[in-house]
């Protein structure tokens, strides 16, 4: 029974450390921004501008710099949907960060995993294991004219 119980935890162990070990990188905006999830969440009232990406416009003001952590729940999703779930969830408190504050659009959005910030048009970084995905991102709120 001793034995039984060892092996249990000892493979309990491992796939904690599996669960917190996977990371994935380089993962395409436009393929979450496509989702069923994103079209339901994220209308077009606020506009989103990723990296260097220039609003149509000038800025008029610009309100602050607003970053958001956001983790959900990766159980029996694939890496790649559980990391686009995130990112929505994160762009959709930045929306409303920026409603609040008068904003019409979110630039020089940049994401950040493990301490390495990207700042790109087409990737984001997302920390995803089996049990969770994290998101972390940032952007400057902005009244566009």
């Amino acid at each position: 029974m001793k034995k039984l119980a060892f092996v249990f935890i000892s493979t309990l162990c491992a796939f904690a450390f599996q669960a917190e070990a996977r990371e994935l990188k380089n993962i395409s905006i436009q393929d979450a921004l496509a989702s069923d999830d994103a079209k339901l969440n994220l209308p077009d009232d606020v506009k989103f501008y990723f990296g260097d990406a220039k609003p149509e416009g000038n800025i008029a003001k610009t309100v602050g710099e607003y970053t958001f952590d956001r983790q959900i729940n990766a159980s029996l999703k694939s890496q790649i949907t559980a990391c686009h779930s995130a990112l929505i969830v994160a762009l959709k408190d930045l929306r409303e960060a920026a409603k609040k504050e008068g904003a019409t659009a979110v630039v020089n959005i940049k994401s950040n995993a493990k301490g390495k910030a990207i700042s790109s048009k087409e990737i984001y970084a997302c920390d995803s294991g089996v049990l969770k995905s994290g998101v972390s991102i940032s952007g400057d709120l902005v009244v566009v004219e």
